[in-house]
């Protein structure tokens, strides 16, 4: 339990700093007028950031959500579960953090990287930074429930994102369901691997 919500916390972290590296990008390049705005949001992004590596504001976070959310007639039956989790969440160093954080920035650059290697494959030219903050805007948007998979959303993103570089709809549409297919392989692949070293062991 505790390992899931580490990683959703850096997913978070990762997906955020990337969104406001994006948003500073764009602003610098067609939204000169927000870049004051932006800038404020980083600011609250970072102090977001050092409350999260703060243990003791995550203990009593997790305290006080677990007060909240539990029924009354369920607090009793529930309580040696909360203490076993919020025992799990304070043996959690701060190089434990570090490494998970590390790790998630290493598999999105191996992301981007799978991107970019589409984008050449179908001879679509379009810088590296700008792809890799369009890749993070599609995966957030894909996000959002109210689609199968991101399908519909994240085409919408690439053709709205590649059409201020002069890239087509059509183009932007073959990308997205390649980059569609790619994971959907990719993860078939993971899946696997899992369920056959759970038979192995």
């Amino acid at each position: 339990m505790v390992s899931v919500l580490i990683d959703r916390v850096v997913d978070l972290i990762i997906f955020a700093a990337m969104v406001f590296i994006g948003m500073i990008y764009f602003s610098e390049i067609f939204f000169s007028e927000l870049r004051g705005i932006i800038y404020i949001l980083l600011l609250i992004l970072i102090v977001f950031i050092i409350l999260i590596l703060n243990k003791s504001f995550w203990m009593n976070l997790v305290r006080r959500m677990l007060t909240i959310l539990l029924p009354k007639k369920y607090k009793a039956q529930t309580a040696n579960y909360s203490k076993q989790f919020l025992s799990e969440l304070r043996k959690i160093s701060f190089s434990g953090f570090a490494t998970a954080i590390i790790l998630t920035i290493v598999s999105q650059l191996l992301y981007f990287g799978m991107g970019y290697l589409l984008a050449l494959a179908i001879n679509m030219k379009i810088e590296l930074i700008y792809l890799a903050i369009s890749m993070t805007l599609g995966q957030l948007v894909s996000m959002l429930p109210i689609s199968i998979a991101g399908m519909g959303t994240r085409d919408i993103t690439f053709i709205t994102l590649f059409e201020l570089v002069s890239i087509s709809s059509e183009t932007a549409i073959a990308y997205s369901m390649m980059l569609l297919l790619m994971t959907i392989f990719l993860t078939f692949i993971g899946v696997f691997s899992d369920w056959k070293l759970s038979i192995d062991n």
